[in-house]
C-alpha cells in the first residue's frame, strides 16, 4: 500500500541536498551560489542549505523587487541577522525603473481603451484579484495560460497578469547577470507544492536557476527542514506568493485550504488515486479536490517546457 506520510528525516534530507549542491557547483568549477531571497520560508531555507554546503563565504543573496528600498533594505537586514551573512554579500536591486518600460498600456496593449498604466492597474486590482470571479478566471484560463479567453473582461485579465509575469523574468534576468559575472550558481526557491501545483512563473523568479534544492519537498517537508536549520517561526508562517499582487497567501487564495491539505491532495494525485477517493481520505469536499486537480493537470505544460519534439524513441 502506497504510504502518504509526508513525515522526513531533517538531518538526512540536509545531508543529501548540501551534498547535491557542494558536488553540483565543485562539477561546474564556480565559486559558490546566489541564492535568490525573498525573506520567506523557501528562500531563508534554501540560504541555510547553501551556508551549510559551501559556507558564509561562497554564499550571497540576491534581492530583487518592486517594492520600497526600505522594505528591501529590512530584508538583507534580516538575513543578515538570522543567518549571519555579511551585507557586502547581500545584492540588491530596484527592478521598478526598467519594470515600467513595460508597463504602458499605449503601444503595448493597444486593444485596451484606456489610459491607465499596467502600474497602476496592479494597484487597483488588489481587490479584484481577491473575488472569487476573477480567481474563476485566472483558475480556467488566463493564470494556466489553457485554453482561448474568450470574453473581453477574460482579455483583459489575462494582459494584466502577463504584465505581472514580467517583472519576475526581468528579476531573473538580473539575478541571472550577476551569477555568471561572479561564476556564481543561481538557486532557486521553489518547493514540490509550488512546482506540482504550477505556482511559478515559467522561467521567471523561483524558477528559472542552475539548482532547485527544495524541489522534491512539499511545503509540509520544508517546513520540517526550515525548523531543524532553525529558521524563525514568524518566517516560516509566510505564505505569500509573487505570481500576483496583493495575495498574502496563496494556498488560501487558490485552493481555499491550509498548505498541508494541499500537499496530502497532492500527493495522491501523483500516486494517481481517484479524485473522489482523495476526497473522501481526507474528508474534503470533492470541489476542492478537483480544484487542485485542475491546478495539477493544466501546469503540466509549465513543467515540461519547452516542448521538443522526438524524431525517434
Amino acid at each position: 500500500m502506497t504510504s502518504f506520510n509526508l513525515e522526513i528525516n531533517p538531518p538526512e534530507v540536509k545531508k543529501i541536498i548540501t551534498s547535491s549542491l557542494k558536488k553540483t557547483i565543485s562539477k561546474r568549477e564556480a565559486n559558490g551560489s546566489l541564492v535568490i531571497f525573498s525573506g520567506q520560508l523557501d528562500s531563508f531555507t534554501s540560504a541555510k542549505l547553501s551556508l551549510e554546503a559551501v559556507g558564509l563565504e561562497s554564499t550571497k543573496l540576491i534581492v530583487i523587487s518592486d517594492v520600497s528600498k526600505s522594505r528591501r533594505k529590512e530584508i538583507a537586514a534580516i538575513a543578515s541577522r538570522v543567518l549571519g551573512i555579511h551585507k557586502k554579500n547581500i545584492i540588491s536591486f530596484n527592478i521598478n525603473k526598467i519594470s515600467k518600460q513595460f508597463d504602458s498600456v499605449e503601444g503595448l496593449i493597444p486593444e485596451i481603451e484606456t489610459s491607465v498604466p499596467i502600474a497602476r492597474q496592479h494597484n487597483i486590482n488588489h481587490l479584484l484579484l481577491r473575488t472569487d470571479f476573477v480567481r474563476k478566471i485566472m483558475e480556467e484560463k488566463t493564470y494556466t495560460h489553457v485554453g482561448k479567453s474568450e470574453s473581453e473582461r477574460e482579455k483583459f485579465f489575462q494582459r494584466i497578469i502577463a504584465q505581472s509575469k514580467v517583472r519576475k523574468r526581468l528579476k531573473i534576468l538580473l539575478a541571472y547577470l550577476i551569477a555568471e559575472r561572479e561564476n556564481l550558481l543561481l538557486v532557486s526557491k521553489t518547493n514540490k507544492t509550488e512546482y506540482l501545483a504550477g505556482l511559478f512563473t515559467s522561467f521567471g523568479y523561483g524558477h528559472a536557476s542552475d539548482v532547485m534544492p527544495l524541489g522534491d519537498l512539499y511545503r509540509t517537508q520544508v517546513l520540517q527542514l526550515a525548523e531543524h536549520l532553525e529558521v524563525p517561526k514568524e518566517i516560516c508562517d509566510l505564505a505569500y506568493t509573487d505570481i500576483l499582487p496583493g495575495v498574502q497567501n496563496k494556498y488560501q487564495y487558490f485552493f481555499e485550504l491550509e498548505s498541508s491539505d494541499v500537499d496530502q491532495i497532492l500527493v495522491r494525485l501523483v500516486a494517481g488515486l481517484e479524485l473522489n477517493q482523495i476526497a473522501k481520505d481526507l474528508n474534503l469536499s470533492q470541489e476542492k479536490v478537483d480544484r487542485v486537480d485542475h491546478f495539477y493537470q493544466v501546469s503540466k505544460f509549465q513543467r515540461h517546457i519547452p516542448v521538443i519534439p522526438k524524431l525517434s524513441d
